[in-house]
């Protein structure tokens, strides 16, 4: 995955997109929104809190985490997603794009906060 092929963007009624559409197929697509905005929200706390838990399953402490959403657990050199409520198959993400999708949707979430800032100071 090439950070300079996609992004995340707002999408309809608040959710979550990818640009260019169809980067991902619709299971990936599905667990990575489901795992951004069901896990981990629109909170750089959150984000935070996540990275550090994923920081002990790389190290080896514990197997995965769980959001409200997906589990996440180390399987080789692929993350496994899984839904907790059978929304969808299953989906391995090779480990490499994992720290990449972290990074991209911090910088969603700023920029997110910065347009929020600019619409919140007009008023």
């Amino acid at each position: 995955m090439s950070s300079e092929t996609w992004r995340f963007v707002d999408g309809k009624y608040g959710s979550l997109s990818i640009d260019p559409e169809g980067f991902f197929d619709d299971g990936r697509l599905f667990a990575l929104r489901d795992w951004l905005q069901g896990d981990i929200g629109y909170s750089f706390r959150s984000l935070s809190r996540f990275r550090d838990d994923w920081s002990r399953v790389r190290r080896g402490e514990v197997e995965g985490t769980a959001g409200n959403v997906t589990e996440q657990t180390l399987v080789g050199d692929e993350v496994l997603f899984e839904s907790l409520y059978d929304r969808w198959d299953d989906v391995r993400i090779p480990l490499a794009e994992i720290d990449e999708i972290l990074e991209k949707y911090a910088a969603y979430l700023q920029e997110k906060a910065k347009r929020q800032g600019a619409v919140d100071g007009a008023s």
